[in-house]
C-alpha cells in the first residue's frame, strides 16, 4: 500500500486521512467541500511538479508521439497479419492445374475451384457462380 512507503510523501499521507475522516462523518457544508477540493488541488499541483520536474512540454510531446508512432506500428503489424489470414481463407487449389490462387472462379460441384488461365476455357452456363467446360469442337 502507498502508505506503508517511507517516501511517500508526508502530505498525501495526511490528505489520506483527512479523506477517510471526510467519508467517515459525510456531514459536510459546500464551504468545507470548496476548501477541501482546493487544498487537494495544491497538494495535487505541488506533488505533479516534484515528481515530474525534469519533463518539459517538449519532452513530453516527443514521449506521445513515440507512443503514437509504436501503436501505428502495432496497427500496421496487425493489419498486414490480418490481410494475410483472409488471403489465406481466400486461397483455393485449382482442380485442372493444381495451383493455388486466390483469384478463382467456381465449378459446377461445390468443391470445384479453377484459377483464371483455367477458367478462360469454361463458358458460363446459367447460374453466374458455377461454369461448365465446352467440349472442344472436333
Amino acid at each position: 500500500m502507498a502508505e506503508d512507503n517511507p517516501q511517500f510523501p508526508t502530505k498525501i499521507k495526511t490528505l489520506s486521512l483527512e479523506i477517510l475522516t471526510i467519508l467517515y462523518s459525510r456531514d459536510l457544508t459546500h464551504e468545507e467541500l470548496v476548501s477541501f477540493r482546493k487544498r487537494l488541488m495544491d497538494i495535487f499541483n505541488e506533488f505533479q511538479k516534484q515528481a515530474f520536474s525534469n519533463y518539459s512540454a517538449d519532452h513530453i510531446l516527443q514521449l506521445e508521439a513515440k507512443i503514437k508512432q509504436q501503436q501505428q506500428a502495432q496497427y500496421e503489424a496487425l493489419e498486414k497479419e490480418r490481410s494475410a489470414r483472409i488471403a489465406a481463407l481466400q486461397e483455393k487449389t485449382c482442380c485442372i492445374c493444381g495451383k493455388k490462387s486466390s483469384d478463382w472462379k467456381k465449378g459446377v460441384n461445390p468443391d470445384e475451384y479453377y484459377c483464371t488461365p483455367c477458367s478462360l476455357n469454361f463458358t458460363k452456363k446459367g447460374d453466374e457462380n458455377r461454369m461448365v467446360m465446352e467440349r472442344p469442337l472436333q
